[in-house]
């Protein structure tokens, strides 16, 4: 089996991975990046990284951000994430300014800003995909420093020793294995965005780091707070993108088959600009009594708004494409898909996990968000998260001993399941697993959820979990543990939601409509002791 040795390993290839090793890179440590995917090009971020948040308007300021921010997430935020998120955001801009990523302009020169839903003023700044994207800047500045990067292999396990964080066990894409040794480890591996049929990423995530962070050892929170967002249904097929705010914000509507605007009635005020858990949920309402499909109209934007709306984006230039702009077509049929889960390891404003030397940002990581998030802050969460572990991934690892060896990663025989599919009627192919899962997350745990579907899902996943690891099966080895990891997340999501008896942000329960501060102002929280997922509430930071 190979080995690698270094001092930070950073597990993902997105934003918070990338910023990870970006920040941890300056201080002459050996830096290592292992990706799933292509570093830069995986995961969310590809769809997601159009703008981020900072005060910039006038009357604006970070008080006013946090506001909005613990608001919107209707007190559920962790007050130090939240806070550490906010005063970070210009130390984000200047950096981001430094390494070159540019951003859209107004005509004096300034950083254009627009307001984005749950946002109670103009503060969301926007990459210039015409000039650059930010992603290959960030990738090319993790290199120029000295990051060394393995693509295309999987992180199976957290290799601990004496209660920390040692390293990792990675799998390529021929099945063999590799041990990567380090003082410390940082997760920036997104979330499971895998768990429904429609996402708004083409590239969907399978919930590795939580799964990874609970086995090592570290707590999870929040995992009941899906993200569910809308994205275009054309000609029958869904479109994986990550929304139309441009088109929105310049006079776009939502309507029903009657043709009433019915966001009016939800939010007199912001309507189809409210917080997004509100809008879908809206939507959901229509298509589930019977006044779907909803149809977005954006036969008022003006054309220069659509044609200017970053040209040198290729997903913008997919999106454009796939609706059909400019061939006279003013409306498409809005889909629910899963955007992201606001749930991840707990972590403090550093960073750090409950594991000494394991670290996460980004979707790897809980508590920032509370029970829905302000559009704009996922990208400045992964920025800000990002840079915080990878600064104090350093700290922490100056102080550690290189380690020599991790002991025995794993067991053989269930890491080599994934390489041959076994001819056994007792085996389930992986991809008929994730199918499952899917099935069962998309029937009962939505956007509108209650005890008896809830319970139901419990039982179906807590049935597909006691399965022995070594009978999920399939052609590419990297399948049962994806599969394995989501099936995990499935449980972790559904069980919170069952647990949460109120509705707040984007869990909503038909049979507890209002949110219950007396009872359930708490994090509900999940670790691993002794082989079994028990369940923890922590009160809110």
């Amino acid at each position: 089996m190979k080995t690698v040795s270094t001092d930070i390993l950073v597990i993902g290839g997105g934003a918070a991975a990338g910023m990870a090793a970006f920040e941890a890179a300056k201080y002459g440590l050996d830096v290592t990046l292992v990706d799933k995917g292509r570093f830069s090009r995986s995961g969310s971020t590809p769809v997601a990284a159009s703008a981020f948040s900072v005060p910039l308007s006038a009357g604006d300021g970070q008080k006013e951000q946090l506001k909005d921010m613990l608001r919107v997430g209707e007190n559920l935020c962790d007050q130090d994430l939240a806070g550490a998120c906010v005063a970070d955001s210009f130390r984000i801009l200047e950096e981001l300014d430094q390494m070159g990523v540019p951003l859209q302009k107004d005509s004096q020169g300034k950083p254009y800003v627009t307001q984005a839903m749950g946002h109670s003023m103009p503060r969301n700044v926007h990459f210039d995909y015409d000039i650059s994207d930010p992603m290959r800047i960030l990738r090319r500045q993790c290199l120029h420093r000295g990051v060394h990067v393995h693509e295309f292999v999987m992180i199976i396990r957290i290799l601990t020793a004496d209660g920390r964080a040692v390293g990792a066990l990675g799998l390529d894409r021929q099945g063999n294995l590799i041990q990567f040794l380090s003082r410390a480890v940082i997760l920036g591996a997104g979330s499971a965005t895998a768990l429904y049929p429609h996402a708004s990423a083409s590239l969907q995530t399978t919930g590795d780091a939580v799964a990874l962070a609970l086995e090592a050892g570290a707590q999870v929170v929040d995992m009941e707070f899906v993200e569910l967002t809308l994205v275009p249904k054309v000609k029958g097929q869904v479109v994986s993108t990550g929304g139309i705010g441009t088109m929105v914000r310049s006079g776009a509507s939502y309507l029903n088959n009657r043709g009433e605007r019915f966001m009016e009635k939800i939010d007199p005020v912001k309507k189809e600009a409210a917080p997004r858990y509100k809008v879908v949920r809206a939507v959901y309402r229509e298509i589930s009594e019977g006044r779907g499909p909803v149809i977005c109209d954006f036969s008022k934007v003006p054309t220069r708004v659509i044609d200017g709306a970053g040209k040198g984006n290729i997903f913008l230039n997919h999106k454009r494409e796939a609706l059909g702009l400019g061939t006279g077509i003013s409306q498409f049929e809005w889909a629910i898909a899963i955007h992201r889960l606001l749930g991840g390891s707990r972590i403090t404003a550093e960073g750090a996990t409950d594991v000494p030397g394991l670290f996460a940002a980004g979707e790897s990581a809980g508590g920032v968000h509370g029970a829905a998030r302000l559009a704009g802050h996922a990208v400045l969460d992964c920025f800000v998260f990002g840079s915080r572990a990878g600064r104090s991934a350093c700290k922490f690892a100056v102080h550690e001993k290189p380690p020599a060896s991790a002991g025995p990663p794993a067991d053989r025989s269930a890491i080599g399941t994934g390489r041959r599919k076994a001819a056994s009627g007792a085996n389930l192919e992986a991809e008929i697993l994730i199918e499952k899962i899917q099935d069962i997350m998309v029937t009962h745990v939505s956007v509108v959820r209650n005890a008896r579907s809830l319970e139901t899902a419990v039982k179906k996943i807590e049935a597909l979990l006691s399965m022995e690891t070594e009978k999920i099966v399939s052609d590419h080895p990297w399948k049962p543990w994806e599969a394995r990891n989501l099936l995990v997340n499935a449980y972790l999501v559904s069980r919170a939601a069952l647990t949460r008896e109120e509705s707040r942000g984007g869990h909503f329960r038909e049979d507890y409509p209002e949110h219950d501060d007396k009872k359930w102002l708490k994090h509900i929280g999940f670790f691993k002791k002794d082989g079994t997922i028990e369940m923890v509430f922590s009160p809110v930071r």
